[in-house]
């Protein structure tokens, strides 16, 4: 994993978007966008992310329940579920492929 993000870091121009994640330049509302959503949508939020609570993830998938066709908390996860629980989450990425 170490690996995986100094080589994504190392990147050409790979200092901005360090630097954009930083300051906050790529963080956004998704509220204003969910409505417009069209494509047949599942996510998979943790519970224990510090940065943006499940509550969030709960409301942003009732703006638009003809698209947002599951919401899966994950119990124990924080942020970054793919990091986390990698075998939890390449399972429901499937099951979630199949249902959509």
């Amino acid at each position: 994993m170490v690996d995986a993000y100094l080589t994504a870091a190392q990147q050409p121009n790979a200092e901005y978007s360090a630097l954009s994640f930083v300051r906050g330049d790529l963080c956004f509302d998704l509220a204003e966008y969910m409505p417009r959503l069209t494509v047949p949508t599942a996510i998979i939020w943790g519970k224990q992310c510090q940065f943006t609570s499940y509550e969030i993830g709960q409301r942003l998938a009732e703006l638009n329940p003809k698209a947002i066709k599951v919401l899966e908390i994950l119990e124990d996860v924080g942020l970054t579920p793919q990091l986390e629980l990698p075998s939890v989450t390449i399972g429901l990425i499937r099951k979630f492929l199949t249902m959509l």
